[in-house]
């Protein structure tokens, strides 16, 4: 297990309880009926990369031309239970994983098109570049509770697809700074903004 588990969650620190995550044993609870925990091809994975804190694979029901989930082996519930540095770590260390799986798979053409801010951890969001995204599902929008981040190379697969993965802009200008409006998306860069800011990620605008 990944020692620094506790500290991204902010367990460990007495505010567990108070900020509604999981203590130790409900942990244990999660990690045994998750589905995604030692996620292997005999239960089904098309996997496509493995480290030693995370390990990727093909979505079951792809939204766009490709479509990875990268997640931490350790139990994590969800990005909403992320804190401070230790989560924004976390997300830049699982972001710059998941470009590496999605670069695996894309096509040449494609990989070289988005090679240098891939390389560089910068979120590639339709402003940025057309071909990919990163982000995560905010709760209560999101199937699985375990942190997954989702590694899409664009063209979504319908308008419907492309909408569960709206990024909604911060205002730069609110008091104080908003990093990311309303939307039950956020990107990996989004995230790693709101955490550094002492903040948390939610729905709403942030």
């Amino acid at each position: 297990m990944w020692s620094g588990c506790l500290n991204v969650l902010g367990l460990g620190s007495g505010k567990g309880k108070e900020e509604g995550l999981l203590s130790d044993p409900q942990l244990s609870k999660e990690t045994a009926k998750c589905v995604f925990c030692n996620p292997t091809p005999e239960k089904g994975f098309d996997i496509v990369l493995e480290e030693e804190r995370f390990i990727a694979f093909r979505d079951r029901d792809p939204a766009a031309a490709h479509h990875l989930l990268a997640i931490p082996r350790e139990h994590i519930t969800n990005v909403k239970s992320l804190r401070g540095e230790p989560g924004a770590k976390l997300v830049e260390e699982l972001h710059r994983f998941g470009t590496r799986a999605l670069a695996k798979v894309m096509h040449p053409i494609d990989v070289a098109r988005s090679h240098d801010n891939d390389a560089l951890g910068k979120d590639l969001s339709p402003a940025s570049s057309p071909e990919t995204r990163y982000g995560f599902h905010i709760p209560p929008f999101r199937s699985v509770e375990h942190l997954h981040l989702h590694c899409l190379a664009l063209p979504f697969r319908s308008p419907y697809r492309a909408l569960k993965y709206r990024v909604a802009p911060g205002d730069p200008n609110a008091r104080p700074p908003q990093h990311k409006g309303w939307s039950w998306f956020v990107t990996a860069v989004q995230t790693i903004a709101i955490l550094r800011d002492g903040g948390t990620v939610k729905v709403g605008a942030c």
